[in-house]
């Protein structure tokens, strides 16, 4: 959502763009005619280290913004309730998908809070805490990812954009909580206010008619943090000129770290950043400030605050002069731009207005420049950037020539030379009937591990009256005792277990995976002190992979013993982490787990 792409109730001119958008039209013809090409693409790696990986394969990422629908900005999931303005629809959704899935599409980056305006829930006007989140924001987003599933669409859902730091606003032009919110990434409380009370709740919500939660269905690909985070960024120098209260770019540093941490230990999903242009994500393209996001820009606030693949956003003004500046992903490949992990371009005009292409070229050249995807600006034609009519046929060819490395399969993966797929197709299968030959050989290899199995141990402890070497209590909305003497079964201490509000969790976490290697089950004791809980047991493994829901039995006045199968669980190769979650939507008395193990 670059210079003048926003809603019409804002009008956005930046500092940046209004200082050299002129002359960029002055030089514009002359460039993209000229011999000053900044980079040549080279062939893309052969590891194909450059496309995003997502469910045990490597990917293009083909698709769309959907910044807002029907008109409703920040009102899609949450509701703006000065105007009762909530306009998430089923069916347009549907019709939508449809669109997308009959043209190829695989993403969506589909915008929640906006500038704050419909959701979350705040304690004031300005300035306030997160409370929570209103009525209709968590069933919408299931709502539309389950409809992601139907059309084998992937989601990534948005989270804030640079217009939350505006000026607070009113019920009578955007809304009594849209923007003012500041103090949300420079007050620590306030930051940890909208983790505890809006993105793990959303996280950790059911999906209904699955067994997955937001956090850990397959449709969510992942989170785009902040969009166009440098135009709210003092020490940046593109400050959108409305903004009276930006923050500095360690503060913002911090924010998003902390998110992406929280993500990471709360799902198996992706996290990235909407950067406004090369500008500010790459160290060595022409004129750039440097790349604020990299990892050793934002671990050290946290240790899981990296994101998993960068993002950057192209509009024709970006070209320069390709001899100072350049912040062009046509005209700067993606090794020549320096980056480390894989780049998707974020947004680009669906009409491809002045970047020198068709839709069709720019696609084609996006692709050949080794970025790892590209999604339009945008569905539903908000602006003069154009919309889906603009560039459905342009996607439709793209997306057929390049099937192998947009058609997202769970589990798959992509070839490791994209020009050679058609003739390399019946090479996998080839390859694949070798295993078969040598698959005999593990069987006659297999007696040897069950001799050595009961060595290692009867069991292998997660709990025994203490949380074992490298656990760490990770737990969300819950109060946990790791040494309750209320009520034990084994040995002098249990763990005491109280959820605060609906979907907590009580999560434990290792940084040293354990391997299930000779084991079949997850066993441990409960006593639901006649509260008759209902819960539901998932676990993660260190790639990242989460199991399906496993409903626990209602738990009764007395200690009882609980097997989980991890035939049930996925068969996981290791876990390092285990949650143990509300399963009834409400808060829920106090209840005790003792002795959690992995058992033959």
């Amino acid at each position: 959502m670059q210079g003048s792409h926003r809603p019409q109730s804002i009008l956005r001119i930046t500092t940046l763009s209004s200082l050299i958008f002129g002359l960029i039209l002055t030089l514009l013809p002359s460039f993209t005619n000229s011999s000053n090409i900044v980079s040549a693409a080279s062939a893309c790696p052969t590891n194909q280290s450059h496309l995003v990986t997502f469910q045990g394969g490597r990917w293009f990422l083909s698709g769309v913004n959907v910044p807002w629908q029907s008109g409703g900005y920040g009102a899609d999931f949450g509701t703006v309730e000065e105007w009762g303005q909530h306009t998430y629809s089923t069916e347009r959704t549907r019709q939508m998908f449809a669109a997308l899935q009959a043209n190829g599409i695989n993403t969506v980056r589909w915008w929640v809070f906006a500038d704050g305006r419909g959701a979350p829930e705040f304690a004031s006007t300005s300035g306030g805490a997160v409370t929570g989140l209103d009525a209709n924001t968590l069933p919408s987003m299931a709502d539309a990812i389950k409809l992601a599933q139907e059309y084998n669409i992937r989601i990534v859902f948005n989270l804030w954009s640079f217009d939350m730091l505006l000026p607070d606003s009113n019920g009578y032009t955007r809304g009594e909580h849209a923007s003012g919110h500041t103090d949300l990434i420079v007050n620590a409380t306030k930051r940890a206010s909208f983790i505890n009370k809006a993105l793990l709740p959303m996280l950790a919500y059911p999906v209904p008619g699955t067994s997955y939660t937001i956090g850990t269905h397959p449709n969510v690909m992942g989170w785009d943090i902040f969009n166009e985070p440098e135009f709210g960024i003092s020490d940046l120098g593109a400050v959108d000129p409305q903004i009276s209260s930006p923050v500095t770019l360690a503060q913002m540093q911090r924010f998003i770290a902390e998110i992406s941490g929280a993500i990471h230990r709360n799902s198996n999903q992706l996290t990235t950043v909407g950067s406004a242009a090369m500008r500010w994500n790459s160290d060595v393209s022409l004129g750039a400030t440097g790349n604020v996001w990299k990892d050793s820009a934002l671990t050290p606030y946290d240790a899981k605050g990296y994101l998993d693949f960068y993002q950057i956003h192209y509009y024709g003004w970006m070209n320069g002069d390709g001899v100072y500046w350049s912040y062009s992903p046509t005209l700067i490949d993606w090794a020549t731009a320096g980056f480390d992990k894989p780049t998707v371009i974020g947004e680009f005009p669906a009409n491809a207005g002045d970047t020198g292409y068709n839709p069709a070229g720019l696609l084609e050249k996006l692709h050949s420049n080794c970025y790892g995807g590209a999604w339009a600006w945008s569905y539903e034609n908000v602006d003069d950037a154009g919309g889906w009519n603009d560039i459905a046929t342009a996607f439709k060819a793209f997306n057929t020539t390049y099937a192998r490395e947009v058609n997202i399969t769970t589990g798959g993966s992509t070839p490791t030379t994209t020009p050679v797929p058609p003739t390399a197709t019946p090479v996998s299968p080839t390859t694949t009937a070798v295993p078969p030959t040598t698959t005999p050989v593990p069987p006659t290899a297999t007696p040897v591990p069950p001799t050595a199995t009961p060595v290692p141990a009867t069991s292998s402890v997660i709990y025994a009256d203490s949380l074992a070497t490298g656990w760490a209590n990770w737990s969300w909305d819950s109060s946990v005792n790791l040494r309750s003497t209320a009520k034990k079964k084994v040995g002098t201490h249990s763990i005491s277990v109280t959820y605060k509000r609906a979907w907590a969790g009580f999560y434990v976490h290792t940084d040293q995976a354990l391997s299930t290697q000779g084991y079949t089950k997850v066993r441990f004791w409960a006593h639901g002190a006649g509260g008759k809980q209902k819960l539901n047991l998932w676990v993660r493994s260190a790639d990242g992979t989460t199991s399906a829901t496993f409903a626990l039995p209602t738990l009764t006045n007395s200690w009882v013993q609980i097997e989980v199968p991890l035939s049930q669980l996925g068969n996981p190769a290791n876990l390092s982490d285990l949650v143990i979650q509300d399963a009834a939507g409400r808060v829920q008395s106090v209840f005790y787990i003792d002795q959690i193990e992995l058992v033959p």
